[in-house]
């Protein structure tokens, strides 16, 4: 598609200077404005970024955004929001999982720290790296537990509540 000339705007219809921290803006406001917590930030980032390449891309901000800031963009929320995951308690990721594995409709007990692999930025250091795979490890495993525990109570307050009547 040819944009109208305009000054200021590349012949894409970029302007001529984007900046990264606008660009940034533009990314958070379109793609992270619902997100209810990093995790949930972390996935759709996670969602935009090829697994064969490592490479970024969604439709909307490739037409707002330059190809190269696009990839620059991307990379750089990515590593941010995972920042953010990392300096978010246990207790809140917990409970931002289980809100994910219970939308997403998965199991809790079927997932493990490996499946989300693809959440962790290229950018990440190694002990980044090793501190979100055993936050997520320690997290399945409780909600594991969590599981285990619901499905043995269940039963028992099943059968009290039939014993009371």
């Amino acid at each position: 598609m040819a944009w109208p000339s305009q000054p200021g705007l590349t012949s894409r219809g970029f302007p001529e200077h984007q900046s990264l921290s606008a660009s940034l803006q533009t990314a958070s406001e379109c793609l992270l404005q619902g997100s209810r917590s990093p995790f949930d930030s972390l996935t759709i980032l996670a969602s935009l970024r090829k697994s064969d390449d490592g490479t970024y891309f969604d439709m909307g901000l490739a037409e707002r955004i330059d190809k190269d800031l696009l990839q620059r963009t991307l990379a750089t929320l990515h590593t941010e929001v995972f920042h953010d995951w990392l300096k978010t308690s246990l207790d809140r990721q917990k409970n931002a999982v289980e809100k994910h594995l219970r939308g997403a409709d998965l199991a809790s007990d079927g997932s493990s720290a490996h499946s989300f692999e693809r959440y962790i930025p290229a950018s990440a250091e190694s002990p980044e790296r090793h501190l979100f795979e055993a936050d997520l490890a320690i997290i399945l495993m409780l909600l594991r537990a969590q599981n285990i525990y619901r499905k043995a109570v269940q039963p028992l307050r099943a059968s009290r509540l039939r014993s009371e009547r």
